[in-house]
């Protein structure tokens, strides 16, 4: 049922966005199975929605905790969508706040979002599942940008990568002895992507971790 909300959910936005321009530099490197980590710079919220509509896979997703969690969605988006990118004044941003938190809530749950909280101890349950849709040779997107970090590249705005995902390739290869892919998306504010060659886990996250980060900025670049 999640992949049809999740169809269905993407075909809305490309609807009702069907202005925008969408094009793809590096399609080459798309793999035709999974499964794959894909990684991208999450530039507001142009970096989901643009790889969404403009890529038809059904992705699976890295969320944070707050806009999958009902009751914290609503002063989520408030903050970081309806005042941050929007700039919208309290006036309007509070009462928009708890209609678009609900909605955002439930097209995560309907996407079977997976959602990522380190805080509580709860980041166990988001690599079980990660690990059990790569193993069933899916996609997974992640954005791993660290927000509580300036950009380490003003101009894309993109801030350090969270070695966390990395965790992922390692968790993989022990348990099927098998190296696990992550491909590289640099995302521009027009809705260009550009996809990069796959980057092989080989047991150094940090060195993963650099090596996604400076590929993902270059790729950003690019299209510049």
């Amino acid at each position: 049922m999640s992949d049809v909300k999740y169809w269905c959910i993407r075909g809305a936005y490309r609807f009702f966005t069907f202005y925008k321009n969408r094009e793809i530099i590096g399609l080459e490197n798309f793999p035709k199975k999974g499964p794959v980590v894909f990684v991208a710079n999450h530039i507001k919220s142009k970096g989901p929605t643009n790889i969404v509509s403009t890529l038809p896979v059904r992705f699976h997703i890295w969320v944070k905790a707050e806009p999958v969690d009902y009751k914290t969605a609503p002063a989520y988006v408030r903050q970081d969508y309806l005042e941050k990118e929007l700039n919208l004044p309290r006036i309007l941003s509070y009462p928009l706040s708890y209609p678009i938190g609900l909605v955002t809530a439930a097209m995560m749950h309907g996407i079977d979002a997976i959602s990522v909280n380190d805080s509580d101890g709860s980041i166990i349950n988001t690599f079980i599942k990660t690990q059990n849709l790569l193993e069933q040779k899916k996609y997974v997107l992640i954005f791993p940008e660290d927000p509580s970090k300036d950009p380490v590249d003003v101009e894309s705005g993109t801030k350090p990568f969270l070695s966390g995902m990395c965790t992922v390739g390692e968790v993989y290869k022990r348990r099927t002895d098998s190296i696990l892919d992550y491909i590289p998306i640099g995302v521009h504010e027009k809705g260009i992507l550009n996809i990069g060659q796959p980057i092989p886990y080989i047991g150094d996250h940090d060195v993963l971790c650099d090596q996604l980060e400076n590929r993902v900025i270059e790729l950003y670049h690019d299209l510049v």
